[in-house]
């Protein structure tokens, strides 16, 4: 059973999408659950999101502008995410992560990270109902071979070289 559950939804999360995935989490049947809730430097619902935390019944704690994020990654068994550069991260370390899509411009991300069984995708944030991310959340962390299958999928997907491709790519055309 996956307890320690990181979530972030990037810089700014103007829909407040943590707060969404806060609510799901208190809807989970998980004992013994630790969350990591890192919200972005210009996140606007901070106080608010502390409001939740501290009622959420549960180990759960609120960073703002986290500075060790891999730390953070390797802590965890299971990321809730948006669909942009942190989840290739996730991805990348091996972390199983369910993602949301927060812009339009996540939606090919999303797409092809799903086809690759790198992570489980509920949708649209702002369509997705807290039911439905609990119960996503609820599956995943109770099924230790589909968080195998993530992990094993997301690092073969993101290998995080590259960066490293693209140099040699531009050093072979000068």
């Amino acid at each position: 059973m996956a307890k320690k559950i990181l979530v972030t939804m990037g810089g700014a999360d103007s829909g407040n999408v943590t707060r969404k995935v806060m609510g799901a989490l208190r809807l989970t049947k998980i004992s013994g659950l630790k969350v990591d809730v890192v919200v972005g430097p210009a996140n606007p619902h901070l106080a608010g999101l502390r409001s939740v935390a501290a009622a959420s019944g549960c180990d759960m704690r609120l960073t703002r502008d986290a500075a060790d994020m891999p730390r953070r990654m390797a802590w965890a068994d299971l990321a809730v995410t948006s669909g942009g550069v942190t989840c290739r991260e996730s991805a990348c370390v091996g972390l199983p992560t369910i993602v949301g899509i927060s812009a339009s411009n996540q939606s090919g991300n999303v797409r092809g990270m799903c086809a690759a069984g790198a992570v489980v995708s509920v949708g649209s944030w702002k369509r997705a109902g807290v039911g439905r991310i609990a119960a996503a959340i609820e599956s995943v962390a109770r099924d230790a071979d589909r968080r195998r299958r993530l992990s094993r999928a997301g690092r073969a997907l993101v290998d995080g070289r590259g960066a490293e491709r693209v140099l040699d790519a531009m050093r072979r055309k000068q």
